[in-house]
């Protein structure tokens, strides 16, 4: 599966950019903060992946800072796919919800697998995935990048 992740351009290699130490500070959508997890969130699509950046983006007028993206190609057999139906009630609100913080965070825990695609709250198609940093699968070598990224000062 092919998974985009957008950051800022300090994070100008691979092994920094998918380093997982967001999760260790923050609580997201599918992650309680935890200092023994290392999540991190990437997008089945470049476009996808700057929505779910723009929603982090509160500044008015928005400033978008320098950044970059990356491509990484992770084996299928190493992806879970859970059904919609099996996900927590209340994971799509617009707050993130401590039903999909537990998922992902149990998901993490398992290592069953090492990316956990689930839809995403900023549009009607699209997946999110989670990449579990600390899983012994994971690989930097699947990873593409950095390469330029320019947000259109349209977005603004």
């Amino acid at each position: 599966m092919q998974v985009f992740r957008i950051t800022a351009e300090m994070f100008n290699t691979p092994a920094d950019a998918f380093n997982g130490v967001g999760t260790t500070l923050a609580p997201g959508r599918w992650n309680h903060k935890s200092p023994d997890l290392r999540g991190v969130y990437c997008a089945d699509s470049l476009a996808l992946s700057c929505l779910e950046t723009l929603v982090h983006i509160r500044s008015r007028p928005r400033v978008f800072p320098p950044s970059v993206y990356y491509s990484a190609e992770v084996p299928d057999a190493l992806i879970e796919r859970p059904e919609v139906g099996s996900l927590p009630a209340g994971w799509s609100e617009a707050v993130p919800h401590t039903g999909s913080r537990d998922f992902g965070t149990a998901f993490m825990r398992s290592r069953r697998a090492v990316g956990l695609v689930v839809p995403t709250v900023v549009q009607a198609m699209g997946s999110v995935v989670l990449l579990n940093r600390e899983h012994p699968a994971f690989d930097l070598a699947w990873i593409k990048g950095p390469f330029p990224y320019k947000y259109d000062a349209r977005l603004d």
